[in-house]
């Protein structure tokens, strides 16, 4: 995607046939249907996929364009997709010092626009509202940070943080209030226990489950086990007088606790066995005619 016409050209008929720039642009402007039917396979989109009459749910954003050997931005492209049909509605390509505004764009009544919070302008949402048009931007409180990790050779060579929502002084202050740091150690822990503990999403297995159905079931069994019966260290609560232990070791000092003891649905560790043979209360059954 980052290569000009005559470049590709050059590595068809160098690995291929041979092919002309002019001869690779013809079927770049034929190749949409193609592209559309792979992108809908590839994202899950059945042919039927269909919105609420009237309705046109349109993607809005905007990247930069750098010439080859430039050491900056040379121009902005703005662009508007249906979600949907994944087709291009429009394309607006303006200097640097344009920036991302709704008014670039024709919106009208029945259209949705998604965006995200670069877009957040009294001005331009404004004139898209007064063109009947629904906007999802996220609201202007959200703060949203990102890890960026460089690795080389396997190894962890940078680390920087990027505010992706909001400034990263506001969102440090507020990580600084509950003793925390911009990092990804707890959702990082969390993929991992999910990998422990359900083997379909495991790396490198062979135990795949068969369809979407099984896998709801492994991971619905650990969620149950990870919030009775799997106590966390971290929510462990101080005895104030110490148990001896039967077989004579080193006395109980703490009181296990689990994620569900912690949010007051429960008094006690469950076990897996518990679990397993709680009679759950029949919930309505659809009436059969």
């Amino acid at each position: 995607m980052d290569k000009s016409l005559r470049e590709v050209a050059g590595t068809c008929t160098a690995l291929y046939e041979s092919i002309t720039d002019q001869s690779v642009a013809e079927r770049l402007r034929a190749c949409g249907p193609w592209i559309k039917a792979l992108l809908g396979q590839m994202l899950g989109l059945s042919a039927g996929t269909t919105l609420p009459t009237g309705l046109r749910f349109v993607v809005i954003d905007a990247s930069t364009v750098q010439a080859p050997g430039a050491k900056g931005t040379d121009h902005r492209l703005h662009i508007a997709m249906d979600l949907v049909s994944l087709e291009l509605i429009e394309v607006l390509v303006s200097d640097v010092h344009t920036g991302e505004t709704f008014t670039h764009f024709t919106l009208g009544p029945g259209d949705v626009a998604v965006t995200d919070r670069g877009y957040a302008q009294a001005q331009g949402m404004h004139e898209a509202v007064q063109r009947g048009a629904a906007l999802l931007v996220p609201r202007p409180e959200l703060l949203y940070a990102q890890v960026v990790k460089t690795v080389r050779r396997r190894r962890l060579v940078q680390l920087t943080h990027r505010a992706v929502f909001g400034t990263q002084t506001a969102i440090e202050q507020v990580l600084a209030s509950y003793g925390w740091q911009i990092n990804t150690a707890f959702i990082e822990r969390v993929n991992l226990s999910i990998r422990q503990h359900a083997a379909a999403v495991g790396r490198r297995v062979s135990t795949l489950c068969k369809g979407e159905a099984g896998l709801r079931d492994q991971l619905a069994l650990y969620h149950v086990y990870y919030n009775f019966v799997l106590p966390h260290a971290s929510l462990r609560q101080p005895l104030m007088v110490a148990e001896p232990i039967r077989s004579g070791g080193s006395a109980k000092l703490w009181l296990p606790c689990t994620p569900a003891m912690a949010a007051g649905l429960t008094d006690r560790v469950w076990s897996l066995r518990e679990v397993l043979m709680f009679r759950v209360p029949p919930w309505p059954q659809p009436q059969m005619v």
